[in-house]
């Protein structure tokens, strides 16, 4: 590893390359050597979820997407970095990101849930029935409450109720059975 005028840069035998995989012409003229010490997955996720407890929402997103680099596809990253995005209001980002978890994990209830009521942020309510209605096969009672509010808005208050009762039978005292 070297560094050339701020860049880190790797000695190969075409020549100095970033990381991007830029190349660069070689002079000789730079040599230090830096020391780089690799963050593994595990620590990036740690330190994703430190940042998101602080509230330091776009920083936790940066260490989260960090992790993906170093390890690939993770449910609990993905599902972690959705959860962050919805929070920041990036709501289509934060979809593609559901569906990258239930696509690891489809039995991954409270992702289909968290997708179901996204989708309703961003008005494709039929994508959204399906996913809260995945979360419900799945025994996620709050996705009866999701549902059932979708449904109502949507004016099928038949059915809205049925998911109404649904929740209040599985949370009697839940938080928001006095809804």
């Amino acid at each position: 590893m070297l560094e050339k005028n701020g860049h880190i840069m790797v000695r190969l035998e075409e020549g100095l390359v970033e990381p991007s995989g830029q190349m660069f012409l070689d002079f000789g003229d730079s040599q230090a050597i830096v020391q780089v010490q690799s963050t593994s997955a595990e620590q990036w996720f740690e330190i994703g979820c430190q940042h998101e407890e602080e509230g330091f929402l776009a920083e936790a997103v940066d260490a989260y997407r960090h992790a993906l680099l170093v390890c690939g596809p993770d449910a609990e990253v993905c599902f972690n970095l959705a959860n962050v995005l919805c929070a920041l209001g990036q709501h289509e980002e934060a979809s593609e990101r559901y569906r990258q978890v239930v696509e690891i994990d489809c039995h991954h209830a409270e992702a289909w849930n968290n997708l179901g009521v996204v989708l309703t942020d961003l008005k494709r309510m039929d994508d959204a029935i399906e996913a809260l209605r995945r979360a419900i096969d799945l025994n996620y009672i709050d996705a009866h409450y999701n549902l059932a509010d979708l449904l109502e808005t949507t004016g099928k208050k038949s059915q809205a109720h049925e998911h109404w009762h649904a929740y209040l039978r599985h949370e009697p005292h839940g938080p928001w059975s006095k809804y």
